[in-house]
């Protein structure tokens, strides 16, 4: 509404963008948590070091480390034969969802209600598996209301990821070898990378991940008798107690 009083050619630019192009529930495919920017970010965490080379001898050192990762992921072993060490989290959600309510619909629909009474449906149809909670379609694997749905129909719980996460597909992303670069014969010139002003704060170079950028902050009390969390040093009621406590057993003069 604000857009439409200020200009209506914006409004309607901006009504003609389809919704796959920028909201998550819209997107017609998994996305795994990333946005736009997570694997741009990924790359400078991983090539932060290689910031202050020249540009020629940092592009030949970034096809030496993409090369080397290549070869120890190929040869990385798994402790799974069928799925990748990327579902390491199912054992967690497996646990969580044994204390869950199950509510039947059919045989492939169920309604899940956790321990603090939020309701999910789950759909587990073979080509429009979903929870309403939305993660199953985001990350394409099984979340803890998937699970908990799948065990009370008599469903294997591994039988829910998608084929993205199979040590078949594993393999066969990272079974090109990346042939090694010699850089003897390259002219190596002066260049230096440009000059980067630094602005105020510490900077960012490492990825979050969208999960922990979600994550509310949680306030620590500073108070060494407390360390609670939930609030502050100023508003702490254990600081009062203790000085009384130690007021009473001071000996008197």
């Amino acid at each position: 509404m604000e857009i439409r009083k200020k200009s209506l050619v914006a409004a309607a630019y901006i009504s003609n963008i389809p919704p796959e192009s920028y909201a998550d529930f819209a997107f017609p495919y998994p996305r795994f948590g990333h946005v736009t920017s997570n694997i741009v970010e990924s790359l400078n965490g991983a090539w932060k070091t290689l910031r202050h080379l020249p540009p020629l001898r940092m592009l030949v050192t970034i096809w030496s480390t993409v090369m080397e990762t290549f070869c120890e992921r190929r040869d990385r072993l798994q402790k799974d034969p069928t799925l990748t060490d990327s579902a390491k989290g199912f054992d967690a959600r497996y646990a969580i969802s044994r204390r869950w309510r199950i509510l039947s619909c059919n045989s492939l629909k169920v309604e899940v209600i956790n321990e603090s009474g939020k309701e999910f449906v789950v759909d587990l149809i073979d080509r429009g598996r979903s929870c309403s909670c939305g993660r199953y379609v985001e990350y394409d694997s099984p979340c803890t209301h998937a699970i908990v749905a799948a065990r009370y129909l008599h469903i294997d719980p591994y039988s829910l990821f998608g084929h993205h996460y199979t040590i078949f597909c594993y393999r066969l992303t990272y079974q090109a070898e990346i042939p090694p670069l010699l850089s003897q014969g390259l002219k190596m010139d002066d260049m230096l990378p440009p000059l980067v002003i630094q602005k105020r704060g510490r900077p960012q170079k490492q990825h979050l991940r969208k999960r922990v950028q979600k994550q509310s902050k949680q306030i620590r009390c500073s108070n060494p008798w407390c360390r609670q969390l939930g609030h502050k040093k100023r508003k702490c009621t254990t600081a009062q107690k203790e000085g009384i406590a130690i007021a009473f057993e001071m000996p008197s003069k």
